[in-house]
C-alpha cells in the first residue's frame, strides 16, 4: 500500500485545530488541550497526539538513502543525515513549512536538480526561438529557489505569487528577459522590487 503523502496529515491537524477553535468560542470551560483531543477523536484519530505522530512518521518515511550515508527529502529538498537527532528535528521543521506552503498555495517547488534541468531547458527553449514557454520555465526555477528560502526560514507567507515575482524579475530585466515582449505583455514590469543583478525576492524594509 503506498504511503499517503504527508501534506494530507497536516491538512487533518489544520482542521482539527480549526475546529478546536470554533469550539472554544463556543465552550469556554473546556481547555483548548481538550478540544483538540475531541476534534481529533471526530476524523478517527485516537488522540490530537496519535495524529501528530501519524505526521511525523509519514515525514519520516519520505527521505531517500544515499550512497554516502546521508538522505535526501525529495519533497522539501533537505539533505541530512538520518542518525543525527538535530539533523531529523531541523528536517521535520523544514517539511513541515514545506507542506504548509503548498497547502497555503497549491504549488510545490521544485528541488536543485529539477530547477536546474528546468533551467536549462527554459534557456534551449529560449535560444530555439519559443521564448515566452523557455522564459517562463527560467524565472519559475529562479522563484523556486526563492521561495525556498523563504520556507526555510519559515517565513513563506510573505513570498510573492509567481506572476508577481516574475513581473518584479522582468522590471529589473535579470539575464535580458525584458527583452521578450510577450513576457511583458503577460506579466508587467515592477522595477526596483528585486535587487540588481540577484534573482532572490527580498521583503522590502
Amino acid at each position: 500500500m503506498t504511503a499517503k503523502p504527508s501534506y494530507i496529515y497536516l491538512s487533518k491537524i489544520e482542521d482539527v485545530k480549526s475546529e478546536a477553535r470554533r469550539q472554544s468560542s463556543r465552550q469556554e470551560s473546556l481547555k483548548y488541550s481538550q478540544h483538540l483531543q475531541d476534534a481529533a477523536i471526530k476524523i478517527g484519530a485516537l488522540s490530537y497526539h496519535e495524529l501528530r505522530a501519524r505526521y511525523r512518521k509519514s515525514v519520516d518515511s519520505t527521505p531517500i538513502a544515499k550512497e554516502s550515508g546521508d538522505a535526501i527529502c525529495p519533497d522539501c529538498d533537505f539533505t541530512f543525515s538520518p542518525e543525527d537527532k538535530d539533523d531529523v528535528r531541523d528536517h521535520r521543521r523544514r517539511h513541515e513549512n514545506f507542506d504548509h506552503y503548498y497547502l497555503s498555495t497549491g504549488h510545490r517547488p521544485n528541488g536543485y536538480a529539477a530547477r536546474e534541468s528546468m533551467k536549462k531547458k527554459g534557456y534551449t527553449l529560449i535560444e530555439e526561438g519559443s521564448e515566452l514557454e523557455g522564459w517562463e520555465m527560467v524565472i519559475q526555477s529562479w522563484f523556486d529557489r526563492s521561495v525556498f528560502s523563504y520556507i526555510e526560514s519559515g517565513k513563506y507567507k510573505h513570498h510573492p505569487s509567481f506572476s508577481k515575482y516574475a513581473a518584479m524579475i522582468i522590471g529589473n530585466n535579470v539575464a535580458g528577459c525584458s527583452n521578450c515582449k510577450k513576457l511583458v505583455e503577460k506579466y508587467g514590469q515592477k522595477p526596483g522590487a528585486i535587487h540588481e543583478g540577484e534573482t532572490y525576492w527580498r521583503p522590502s524594509k
